[in-house]
């Protein structure tokens, strides 16, 4: 039990190294309360399934009727690290890349898209990631 919950301390998951530049920390990993999530007398390690952890916080997180699929399915870990990143938002990716790691094929409205691209702007802004009302989670 104490060489596990050291281990999730000091950082042997990949992207917790407290020497690491970090833009954005959960805050019950900032706040070391491992145990809110983790259950370290568990094989898994974690107090619930790994598709319903998030959700025991982020109640009424889905709000459209078009969910995005990683969210669909609770596959927050697609998108997100669970105690730190160098990215926004626990991001695995920079925001102007996180979309392209599952979205590869040409765009819809191709030339539009690579217009707002090449003024700064990231698919976050027109889009919602999670879920929305709108087809393609427009905003």
């Amino acid at each position: 039990y104490e060489a596990r919950l050291d281990e999730a301390l000091y950082g042997a998951e990949e992207g917790t190294d407290k020497s690491s530049k970090t833009s954005s920390i959960h805050p019950p990993f900032r706040d070391k309360l491992c145990l809110n999530c983790h259950d370290f007398t568990k094989d898994n390690l974690l107090q619930l399934p790994k598709n319903k952890l998030c959700f025991k916080c982020h109640k009424n997180f889905i709000t459209g009727v078009f969910v995005h699929g990683p969210v669909a399915v609770a596959d927050c870990l697609a998108c997100h690290f669970p105690h730190q990143s160098p990215n926004k938002s626990l991001l695995r990716r920079p925001r102007n890349k996180i979309c392209g790691k599952c979205h590869q094929e040409r765009r819809q409205a191709y030339a539009m898209h690579n217009r707002v691209i090449a003024r700064g702007m990231f698919c976050v802004d027109c889009h919602n990631p999670h879920s929305g009302n709108v087809h393609y989670f427009l905003q």
